[in-house]
């Protein structure tokens, strides 16, 4: 039985909020003898659409599983070094709790989630992963300028559509934060859409690049998470107006004449999280380790929050004398130094 089977039944009791999924990431085994139908039903936190989801395309559930997997590793990535660090290692509840609170960071994990989800559907889809699903057949078209479009692009269109089914319905219950959540998740998938990058083989005798055979590509996800954090550090703060018996977000800046949907909105400022927040589950910067050298954000007086700070010897655990294993891993053994490790009080 497939893993993300396995991670799923210990989260029952936590799958209550509409990132819950993202927590089956965190547990690498248990086993339950049940059907497949049954496996879906049981979902926690699962809307009936997506469970209906589920039971009807049940080889999409590994590729959901790894979705969670790169969402949570590439949050962590981006915000190793801010006070809110994105970290689920002591409390996975953090994305059960904090896509509550319509702050900023909130926005940031709805879009990149989004993301992710259409970038592995994509990905499984372009490597044959998928039944029912192929390249991008829109893209191929006659020689021009030397160009032949006819190499296998990545069908974002299907991960895009496939990622909205999966993940849009499950906030109808949610009135004014559905709709900035939504804006969220379609920011999160347009970000991998307008990212797509040109591909070219050359043909042609002795190397000679008389025709190119070209196809478009997703970028590396760490490309798509940068592209999000920036969109984090410009979110726009807005209400949600009734209009026409619709609900729209319309930014709370007057100024601001129009609202793209390109970009990452919030409702709520974010808190410092300089020290715990159990509503968010978050655990403030007490002996997160700093930088006393710098001036940036990840500097001991802006990490530490002014507080104080202790340098002292520590032994660092690092990856060393890694291996390329065909075909495809790299494998490494663990080595340990004693190195200066400043850490906030």
């Amino acid at each position: 039985m497939k893993n993300w089977i396995y991670l799923i039944f210990l989260l029952m009791p936590l799958c209550h909020a509409s990132l819950s999924w993202l927590s089956i990431a965190h547990v690498t085994h248990l086993s339950k003898n049940m059907s497949q139908v049954q496996i879906c039903d049981s979902l926690s936190g699962w809307t009936n659409i997506q469970k209906k989801f589920c039971r009807e395309h049940f080889d999409f559930m590994d590729t959901i599983y790894q979705a969670a997997k790169i969402t949570l590793s590439e949050c962590e990535s981006q915000f190793k070094s801010r006070r809110w660090n994105c970290s689920t290692s002591s409390n996975p509840n953090v994305f059960n709790r904090l896509p509550e609170s319509g702050v900023r960071e909130a926005a940031f994990v709805y879009a990149l989630s989004s993301a992710a989800l259409t970038y592995s559907i994509t990905s499984a889809c372009s490597e044959g992963k998928l039944a029912g699903c192929s390249c991008d057949e829109t893209k191929k078209r006659p020689i021009r300028n030397g160009h032949l479009w006819s190499g296998c692009s990545d069908n974002i269109a299907y991960g895009m559509a496939v990622a909205e089914s999966f993940l849009d319905p499950r906030l109808r219950k949610r009135a004014n934060l559905l709709v900035v959540n939504l804006h969220n998740f379609e920011t999160g998938r347009k970000v991998i859409e307008k990212n797509m990058n040109r591909q070219c083989k050359c043909h042609g005798v002795s190397g000679a690049c008389e025709i190119k055979t070209c196809w478009r590509s997703m970028p590396s996800f760490s490309i798509i998470g940068t592209k999000l954090k920036e969109k984090y550090d410009a979110a726009v703060q807005v209400n949600v107006e009734r209009k026409m018996n619709q609900k729209r977000v319309v930014a709370r800046n007057r100024a601001l004449a129009s609202l793209s949907k390109n970009e990452l909105v919030y409702v709520r400022n974010s808190p410092d999280f300089c020290r715990p927040i159990p509503r968010l589950a978050t655990y403030g910067t007490r002996d997160r380790v700093c930088n006393k050298t710098s001036r940036g954000i990840d500097s001991c007086d802006l990490l530490c929050c002014g507080r104080p700070y202790v340098t002292q010897l520590e032994v660092v655990a690092y990856k060393c004398n890694c291996t390329f294993k065909w075909c495809c891993s790299v494998i490494c053994k663990e080595c340990k130094k004693i190195q200066e490790v400043t850490r906030c009080r």
